[in-house]
């Protein structure tokens, strides 16, 4: 049967174990580093996406959207305009 004793660390020990707890602490940066750095970049991915969602839901929402159409008022600018006997007639208001 095994017990327990108190065993006080050797200074070679020591040096070994703060070796050890140094590799661990650069290790958690790195790790830590890389988090962050995904998550920036999934917060990105994530706010596009939103953005997108709410570009079309609020085209759905409206029903409509606006459009650029190649402004023809030029094309037929120097195109007579026709006369017609009938006159015109205002609306009341």
């Amino acid at each position: 049967m095994n017990r327990q004793v108190r065993h006080d660390f050797l200074p070679s020990e020591l040096l070994d174990l703060g070796h050890r707890l140094a590799r661990q602490e650069k290790a958690l940066a790195a790790v830590k580093d890389e988090k962050a750095t995904k998550s920036k970049l999934y917060g990105k991915q994530i706010k596009r996406i939103e953005e997108a969602i709410a570009e079309l839901s609020g085209q759905i929402d409206a029903g409509y959207e606006f459009r650029d159409v190649e402004d023809q008022t030029e094309l037929f600018a120097d195109a007579p305009v026709p006369v017609t006997d009938k006159p015109r007639r205002e609306r009341k208001q």
